[in-house]
């Protein structure tokens, strides 16, 4: 396995010298590359392998249990797996590696192998996550509109319109995975498609009161429909879940 750069600087006693010549702040960042750098990897590897040793405790399953001692190719994938890990701080990135390995064991016969998962994982923010996250929670399919300037998804609004009558649009109504980029970025890797379309929408809702029904109208300037990949389902359901 190759030695990441903390690894290699630990080791370098001219590098580390180098280091403490930079004015004002060489001391202390040899320190966090040294002492807190070997601190914080240690705490990483602890929880990646506390969660994964509970996790393949729970498989009852012989023949599974056999791969793990047998296996080159699932020796291979912990050490990749390991090689991520020290690298994260978020506690949920460093879940999602152990459960690629757990489904690893439970479905050997996946298209996609666990080396390209492991290593898609490892070009996502925590940030992408998030968003795969929310687009799992909505069966794979979010549809935003735009309306008076606003994200918003159509059906949370339209019940909105429909209990108050009031066109002024909530904070909790407004679409909060808003930001393009990361949009893009998941579009990118091939894990969703997105498909907008500018045009004007007109949106029909009924408000009813006790002695009246109305019955009115708002405009979508613009739809855009977030949609998980064949590749990004495969995905999720390795590394989310």
């Amino acid at each position: 396995m190759k030695k990441g750069m903390l690894e290699k600087y630990e080791e370098n006693n001219v590098l580390r010298a180098l280091v403490n010549l930079v004015p004002n702040i060489g001391g202390s960042l040899d320190i966090l590359l040294s002492i807190k750098g070997s601190k914080w990897r240690e705490e990483r590897l602890k929880s990646f392998l506390t969660d994964l040793d509970t996790r393949i405790g729970e498989i009852e399953n012989e023949k599974i249990l056999e791969k793990i001692s047998e296996s080159e190719e699932f020796y291979d994938l912990i050490v990749q797996s390991m090689n991520s890990v020290i690298k994260t701080r978020h506690q949920k990135k460093i879940e999602c590696y152990a459960n690629i390995l757990v489904n690893s064991l439970i479905h050997p016969k996946s298209q996609i192998s666990s080396e390209l998962l492991v290593a898609t994982l490892d070009t996502i923010t925590i940030d992408e996550i998030e968003y795969l996250t929310e687009l799992k929670n909505s069966s794979n399919q979010i549809i935003v509109d735009i309306i008076e300037g606003e994200k918003v998804i159509w059906s949370e609004y339209k019940s909105h319109l429909e209990k108050t009558g009031k066109t002024t649009i909530p904070n909790e109504i407004m679409f909060q995975f808003n930001l393009d980029l990361i949009w893009k970025l998941l579009s990118d890797k091939n894990l969703i498609s997105l498909e907008s379309k500018k045009d004007f929408i007109y949106l029909d809702y009924t408000y009813s009161t006790t002695n009246s029904s109305m019955s009115s109208s708002v405009t979508s300037s613009q739809r855009t429909t977030y949609k998980t990949s064949e590749f990004g389902k495969e995905f999720i359901s390795w590394v989310l879940s």
